[in-house]
C-alpha cells in the first residue's frame, strides 16, 4: 500500500451508518444524507439500502453523478443563481425527483425561468444562526418571500430547510444541544406561523451531524441530512460527540525525515487538507490526531509534507495513522480509498473526487 492513503473501515463505518438509520426509524424522521461526506457512489448504495431516501447534495456535479449512477431523488442544497447551471437542473429533473433551495427573489425568478412550464419543488433556507446562506428567521420577512414565491407558478414550496452549522463552534454538548433545539424551534414556528395565513409547510429539513440526536428529538421534525456520521473525525471528537473508536476514516502515513523535538510524514495539505475544525471550530489544536503518538501534533502542513511535533521520536519509514480534522476535505481530495474489510483490502475509486462545481 502506497502512503500516504486513505482508509476506511468497513466495520466501524457500517455501525455508524446502522445507529442513525435505526434512530430514523424509530423516530419516523426521513434520513437523506449528505452525499459530499464520502462522494462515493458505493458508499451512497450502501446508505440507500440501509433505508435513505434519497440525498443531498451541495452542488450540481455531485448530484450529475448519482443520477447516472442510478440514484433517484435528489436535493441540492445549494442557491442555483444562473441560467448556465438552471439548465443542468432541468436535465437532472428529466431523469429523477429533485429538489432546490431559495433564499433571494432573484435566484427563484431565474429558477422559475430557465423551468418554463415545468414545476420544480423547492425549500425555504432558513438562516437559523450560521450566517451564510438563507432568510433572516423574521415571519412577516418570510411571510413576504413565500408570498413573491407563490407569484412563480412553476415553483411550488415544498418546505423549510436550515443547517445549523454554527453547531461546530460549541464548546461543549450543552451548547449543541441548545443549537439544535433553537434551530427545531425556530423552524416549527415559522411552519405554525405560516399555516395560520394558509401556506401549507410539508417539509421541516434540517441537520449536521453534531446536531443529530437532538433534532430526534423534537416533534414534527421530517428529514434530517447529515453527512460527516459516516466516518466522523477529530472535529466530532473534539466536540464530543463521538469517540475515536467511531472514526472509520483514517490516513495511513510514513515517517520520512526526523529532527530535534520533530518528525516529518508524507502526508500534507494535499492529503489531510488545512481544515481545523468545520465553521471554525476553535477546540482543535494541529492538522488531525496520530492514534499512535498521541501526544504528538502536527502543528504545519505544505503541499506534501506535515510537521510532527513530539517527545517520542518514530524510527524513519515507520507508519503512522492519522484521525483527520475533517474526513470530507479528505474525501474531496482523495482519488481513491482502500476499503478494510475483514482483514482485506478493496480499492475504490472515488468518483465525486473534485466535483465542486
Amino acid at each position: 500500500m502506497y502512503t500516504p492513503a486513505v482508509i476506511i473501515n468497513y466495520e466501524i463505518m457500517m455501525r455508524n451508518l446502522k445507529e442513525i438509520q435505526d434512530l430514523c426509524n424509530e423516530r419516523g424522521v426521513k434520513l437523506r444524507p449528505h452525499f459530499k461526506a464520502h462522494k462515493t457512489p458505493y458508499f451512497a448504495d450502501i446508505q440507500r439500502q440501509l433505508g435513505a431516501i434519497g440525498f443531498t447534495t451541495a452542488k450540481l456535479a455531485e448530484a450529475e453523478l448519482l443520477v447516472n449512477e442510478g440514484f433517484r431523488d435528489i436535493l441540492i442544497a445549494y442557491p442555483i443563481v444562473t441560467l448556465e447551471n438552471v439548465k443542468r437542473l432541468k436535465e437532472i429533473s428529466k431523469k429523477t425527483k429533485v429538489s432546490t433551495i431559495i433564499d433571494s427573489l432573484e435566484g427563484a425568478r431565474v429558477l422559475s425561468q430557465g423551468f418554463g412550464n415545468q414545476s420544480l419543488d423547492v425549500l425555504i433556507k432558513i438562516d437559523t444562526g450560521l450566517n451564510r446562506c438563507g432568510i433572516k428567521p423574521n415571519s412577516n420577512e418570510v411571510l413576504n418571500f413565500v408570498k413573491d414565491i407563490l407569484k412563480l407558478k412553476n415553483l411550488k414550496i415544498k418546505g423549510l430547510l436550515t443547517h445549523g452549522g454554527h453547531s461546530y463552534k460549541g464548546k461543549n454538548i450543552e451548547e449543541i444541544k441548545e443549537i439544535a433545539e433553537a434551530e427545531g424551534k425556530t423552524l416549527l414556528e415559522l411552519k405554525e406561523f405560516l399555516e395560520s395565513k394558509g401556506i401549507i409547510i410539508d417539509e421541516i429539513s434540517v441537520g449536521s451531524t453534531p446536531t443529530l440526536r437532538y433534532l430526534l428529538e423534537i416533534p414534527k421534525i421530517t428529514e434530517v441530512r447529515p453527512g460527516n456520521y459516516i466516518f466522523n473525525d477529530y472535529t466530532q471528537v473534539s466536540l464530543n460527540t463521538t469517540t475515536i473508536e467511531n472514526c472509520a476514516l483514517t490516513v495511513r502515513s510514513t515517517v520520512i525525515s526526523r529532527g530535534i523535538g520533530k518528525f516529518i510524514i508524507d502526508a500534507g495539505s494535499k492529503t489531510l487538507g488545512l481544515d481545523k475544525g468545520t465553521h471554525g471550530s476553535e477546540i482543535i489544536k494541529g492538522f488531525g490526531k496520530i492514534l499512535e503518538y498521541p501526544d504528538a501534533e502536527i502543528t504545519a502542513l505544505s503541499e506534501e509534507h506535515g510537521i510532527v511535533k513530539s517527545s517520542i521520536l518514530p524510527e524513519i519509514g515507520e507508519k503512522i495513522t492519522i484521525i483527520p480534522n475533517h474526513s470530507c476535505v479528505v474525501m474531496n481530495l482523495a482519488p481513491f480509498v482502500y476499503l478494510e474489510k475483514e482483514g482485506k483490502f478493496l480499492l475504490l475509486e472515488n468518483k465525486g473526487r473534485g466535483l465542486n462545481y
